[in-house]
């Protein structure tokens, strides 16, 4: 049985037996076994979606074990970008023992093995708090779980017990965790022979026939990609439009003019006749509501233009369509083995803004005012008008073989098997 996440649950008496001088702020770190090896130093981070286990404390493991590891040519992505090829991954049962050690659980794992310096032996995430049936309170440095014979209890290590171990003695590389030579990174594939600078990534780790007929499908529905922003087809009027629903009595606002430096006028001229001969944007007579643009400079040096709506947003009530909850979307996709991840292009430009709203989201240029004839980043309940159409568009399929918020999606995939026709099926809506 599963301890549910209820609010009896996650409250702690004052007589619990928490780590003395324990402070809220410190990390939630335990102690585990696999099979007859105690662990020490394991880290509970429920922002992560995997489970670690650090080279230097899988080399200590017996040699016995070490043979069951398998080698992947996947690569683990952190919060920050940052990437590193995994050494492989190896299925070990962990087992947590409450602290007056009469009850314990376990569970399999199926633990990838990095390498990287850390104090800590292994991270376990979400999923793995799932499997054990635990719920971590870091405030109180405490972990409840539940077991055959009753719920339990593990304390948290005390920050003052904490201790940077790592292995400095350098070791051979244990037979299955060698890498094959040469590139593992393969080239990118052109599936419009028409746009060959936009070449698209598959997974390396994919087989080659499944590979093949992955970029065979991507090629027989290219038409379904938006290539350049005038393969915008965009939404139906009748299926969805942006209406700013402006209180009735607020008062109309122009903005006075803002001065802008010179390539910051030049940058916005570029944007506004490339949007304009999109159809994106079309000319304002006589503006009601006028806003300024504001320019961000971006990693790669070039300006983005945004739109000073602030005025305009606070004249409008907020739509309260609910945006999906990022957490239970990421824990969705566990057990899941292939995920193909995909973006909108201009996911926002796809929807119209409403006829009589058009001329309210005016802005200033040096060559006269301007409007949106399509929905505008950064003004108000634009991502609710959008997770309304996408949770429309794909009703059918959400949680089941897809995962959308807003203008990002991933399909998910349980095997190989399936992949074809769940990507197929997501194309055709």
């Amino acid at each position: 049985m599963t301890i549910k996440p209820s609010a009896r649950t996650l409250m702690f008496s004052i007589q619990d037996p928490r780590p003395a001088g324990w402070k809220g702020d410190n990390p939630l770190i335990i102690q585990a076994s696999i099979r007859d090896v105690t662990i020490h130093w394991v880290y509970i981070d429920t922002g992560s979606s995997t489970y670690i286990i650090y080279e230097h404390c899988f080399r200590l493991l017996p040699d016995r074990w070490k043979d069951n590891l398998r080698f992947t040519t996947g690569r683990l992505v952190g919060f920050t970008g940052h990437s590193m090829w995994l050494l492989g991954t190896i299925h070990l049962p962990l087992t947590i023992t409450s602290h007056d050690k009469h009850r314990k659980k376990t569970a399999l794992v199926d633990f990838v093995v990095i390498r990287h310096a850390t104090e800590h032996n292994i991270i376990l995430g979400r999923s793995a708090l799932l499997k054990l049936g635990a719920i971590p309170s870091t405030i109180h440095g405490i972990m409840k779980f539940d077991t055959p014979k009753g719920k339990a209890m593990i304390l948290a290590t005390p920050s003052k017990e904490l201790q940077c171990y790592t292995v400095m003695k350098p070791v051979e590389i244990t037979k299955g965790c060698k890498r094959p030579r040469g590139n593992l990174v393969k080239e990118k594939d052109i599936i419009n022979e028409n746009h060959p600078d936009q070449p698209i990534n598959v997974g390396c780790d994919l087989p080659d026939h499944t590979r093949r007929a992955l970029v065979d499908l991507l090629k027989r529905y290219k038409h379904v990609f938006a290539w350049t922003p005038t393969d915008m087809v965009g939404v139906e009027r009748r299926v969805m439009e942006h209406k700013l629903m402006i209180r009735p009595g607020a008062k109309e606002v122009k903005q006075k003019k803002r001065v802008q430096g010179g390539d910051r006028n030049r940058a916005i001229n570029a944007e506004v006749t490339k949007l304009t001969e999109d159809g994106i944007l079309r000319e304002a007579i006589f503006p009601t509501w006028i806003a300024n643009p504001v320019m961000v400079r971006k990693q790669d040096g070039s300006w983005r233009m945004c739109i000073d709506f602030s005025d305009l947003n606070k004249a409008c009530p907020k739509d309260c369509y609910p945006l999906p909850e990022i957490d239970q979307k990421v824990e969705s996709l566990q057990g899941f083995k292939l995920k193909c991840f995909l973006d909108a292009y201009k996911g926002y430009h796809q929807i119209l803004m409403s006829k009589e709203d058009e001329e309210k989201t005016a802005f200033y240029t040096d060559h006269g005012t301007f409007c949106y004839t399509k929905m505008p980043f950064r003004l108000k309940n634009a991502g609710a008008t959008y997770q309304r159409l996408v949770d429309s568009i794909f009703v059918k399929q959400i949680g089941r073989n897809i995962e959308v918020y807003m203008d990002d999606m991933v399909i998910k995939i349980p095997d190989e098997e399936r992949m074809l026709q769940d990507i197929e099926e997501t194309f055709r809506c």
